[in-house]
């Protein structure tokens, strides 16, 4: 008897282990399965490929990469190749794991997508080409990444945009400025920027490019993209100023003239009040910290006065610090 709770998947071949995979808890689902995944083997249950993509979706949740591996690959021996959609949502998935346990995870993405393009070859859809990306990009293989993505626009293919910002994500992260000005163009090129649209992998666009050419120190170019971006409907957002104004101010150098007016977050705040706290700014940093009751009419808030304090203690003032108590 299945427990109050459970939704059984339709299917001919063990209800029992499906309904466990659709629990609602997905900690329980994750380790209740994983603890039968043995069983199963054991007991050579006659699953089904239904059944199959539950189970290692299931143990990546769990943490058991190699064993999704070995139940992805089982699946494929029993039930034929894979369908794209079956291959990017394996390699989604894998994607998404928290970055401390995400090594071997997306040495497992890049090795299926590696499979993927050998089985689908020149018919992957958009959906597979995005996937590929992001598992080139994960693991480090950002000429064949490149490659992808001219290959899918050789094609006509749209929808790319996302693939585009986990190469610029990549690229800035490294620093490598040259890269991220070649992205761009092509991006310019493609028709996808300035143009917003309607998704907001744009927004995302735009404030990787500002935060990339910021923490590179080029802050005359972040300014210029930004000015870009708000030319044509751009809103900065928390994320933009918090890139922009932590290096304007650790600088030294001029805010930009729409900094003026009240900011959109109290963490941008925060960021403005880390960077002049860097910069050894003290009274533009407690000036800045003022402005989050004053401009934005936000009442005081823990970020910004946790860094303040944080500031205050680096610098050796003690009595400041603990006046902020």
């Amino acid at each position: 008897m299945l427990a109050a709770g459970t939704r059984v998947i339709k299917g001919q071949t063990s209800p029992w282990l499906r309904a466990t995979c659709c629990k609602r808890n997905k900690q329980s689902c994750a380790a209740q399965t994983s603890s039968r995944l043995d069983i199963a083997a054991a007991q050579s249950a006659p699953l089904d490929a239904l059944t199959y993509v539950e189970l290692w979706h299931a143990a990546i949740r769990a943490g058991r990469i190699e064993q999704a591996g070995e139940l992805f690959h089982r699946q494929a021996s029993l039930w034929g190749t894979p369908s794209q959609h079956v291959y990017t949502r394996i390699i989604s998935q894998l994607l998404k794991v928290r970055p401390k346990r995400g090594v071997p995870q997306r040495r497992l993405a890049y090795q299926l997508w590696r499979e993927l393009h050998s089985c689908h070859g020149t018919r992957l859809d958009v959906a597979s080409v995005r996937a590929g990306v992001s598992a080139c990009a994960h693991a480090g293989k950002m000429h064949e990444a490149e490659q992808l993505i001219g290959w899918a626009r050789s094609r006509g293919m749209r929808g790319m945009l996302n693939a585009y910002n986990r190469l610029l994500a990549v690229y800035a992260g490294r620093g490598d400025m040259a890269a991220v000005k070649r992205v761009y163009k092509q991006l310019k090129e493609q028709r996808y920027l300035p143009d917003l649209g309607s998704s907001g992998a744009v927004q995302v666009t735009w404030n990787i490019l500002v935060w990339g050419y910021a923490h590179a120190g080029d802050l005359a170019t972040a300014k210029a993209v930004l000015g870009e971006a708000e030319d044509h409907g751009f809103k900065p957002d928390a994320w933009t100023w918090s890139s922009l104004l932590h290096a304007c101010a650790k600088v030294g150098d001029p805010l930009p003239a729409s900094a003026t007016a009240p900011l959109v977050s109290a963490h941008a705040y925060a960021a403005l009040v880390d960077g002049y706290m860097r910069a050894g700014n003290v009274p533009a940093a407690e000036r800045a910290a003022q402005r989050l009751s004053l401009e934005a009419g936000l009442p005081p808030n823990a970020v910004v006065f946790n860094t303040l304090i944080r500031g205050y203690c680096k610098l050796g003032m003690w009595g400041q610090a603990r006046a902020m108590q």
